[in-house]
């Protein structure tokens, strides 16, 4: 294409006195291509072209003062300014950058904390058997692992609440645009459907929880459970038909919030007996014990009552479409969150299981039982 052949005649006659930069590498062959050669780097809302490579996809020292320090935002934290759809498109793009960096952080974080706890046991038995010199070097390298471990989580901590502040979630729109990914998931039948995402807000939920401040998760995932509630339940609350024609929505929505439901429940970094916890595994019961069978069957005795086929096909009617997409899906997602049982030798594409619902629920409210939910984690 002319603007690849562009690209390539333009970093083929740079002469590195200042770098190239691209807004986004994404859906772009060329810029893809020298992001996976490792010559991108990005260092806030750009990504800096490089013929030096680098194995960092961020430059995080510089992209962190970018986004904390350097850029404005407008005046969003405004509930007179407009944020219309067309807004979305940056600032979709804003919280992205705060997200990548933030989880770039946690994951420095569990990467230091995970070597330190492989390592530390070790040292004492390596000067016991006489090798001193190792010893002392295993030792040298945990020097400073707590304080890195401390920076890097609250690095992360700090991005999430700066982004919370230039871009209010209650002002701001998050949800509500979903996009179909090229990973799919499969139902019941092995019918794939595409994996629908949308927003940011819960994965904004985790990063708090994994950087362990547990009280700014649980208020921030009551806002974004609130709003994905919303998106639910106007569907739940229509005729099926509405949720089947709006597939996309229905499905990003259901997704992220069996995320906020396992970031809550994690026994190791959530909050199990707080009230994100609670409320989502009550929510999750009530959808797939009998919210959304009920829909499916509301379509499917339509289909039946005017003589459609429910076996796929071009001579399929037009509730029996409907009924078939919209359960495929919603079985798909609740088999890749481990809500339903999945069949024989078909695996969610997400490993690991669900942690069990939080002790205390009342019993009309636990008639779902989790697949899998008293196996090892």
């Amino acid at each position: 294409m002319k603007e690849q052949i562009m690209m390539l005649d333009l970093i083929a006659n740079n002469d590195w006195k200042r770098a190239i930069y691209y807004s986004s590498p994404a859906n772009q062959e060329v810029a893809m291509a020298i992001l996976q050669t490792g010559h991108l780097r990005q260092n806030g809302m750009a990504w800096e072209l490089s013929p030096v490579r680098t194995r960092e996809l961020i430059n995080d020292e510089r992209m962190y003062h970018h986004l904390m320090e350097v850029y404005t935002f407008g005046d969003m934290k405004n509930p007179d300014v407009l944020t219309d759809n067309y807004a979305r498109d940056q600032t979709g793009q804003m919280r992205s950058q705060f997200m990548q960096l933030a989880q770039f952080y946690v994951e420095k974080a569990d990467e230091e904390a995970s070597r330190k706890a492989n390592l530390a046991p070790q040292i004492d038995p390596i000067r016991k058997s006489g090798n001193v010199r190792l010893a002392d070097s295993l030792q040298q390298t945990m020097v400073g692992v707590d304080e890195r471990v401390a920076l890097y989580n609250q690095r992360a901590i700090n991005l999430v609440k700066r982004s919370l502040e230039v871009m209010p979630l209650e002002n701001v729109i998050d949800y509500g645009e979903p996009v179909a990914s090229k990973n799919t998931i499969k139902s019941p039948e092995g019918d794939e459907y595409a994996v629908y995402q949308d927003g940011v807000m819960h994965t904004y939920v985790g990063i708090l929880f994994r950087a362990g401040d547990k009280a700014a998760a649980e208020k921030l995932g009551m806002q974004v459970a609130d709003q994905l509630e919303s998106i639910i339940n106007f569907f739940t609350n229509s005729d099926p038909v509405v949720a089947a024609d709006n597939i996309g929505d229905i499905a990003a929505a259901t997704s992220n919030y069996i995320i906020l439901f396992k970031f809550a429940n994690d026994p190791q970094i959530g909050n199990p007996s707080g009230q994100l916890a609670m409320r989502t595994s009550k929510k999750l019961n009530e959808l797939y014990g009998t919210t959304y069978k009920n829909m499916c069957d509301e379509l499917k005795a339509e289909a039946l009552d005017n003589g459609e086929s429910l076996r796929r096909g071009p001579e399929m009617g037009y509730y029996a479409s409907r009924y078939l997409e919209l359960k495929g899906m919603l079985d798909a997602i609740g088999i890749e969150g481990r809500l339903i049982d999945a069949p024989a030798g078909q695996a969610p594409l997400q490993q690991g299981n669900l942690p069990q619902l939080p002790e205390g629920l009342p019993a009309e409210e636990t008639t779902m039982v989790l697949a899998d939910s008293n196996a090892p984690r």
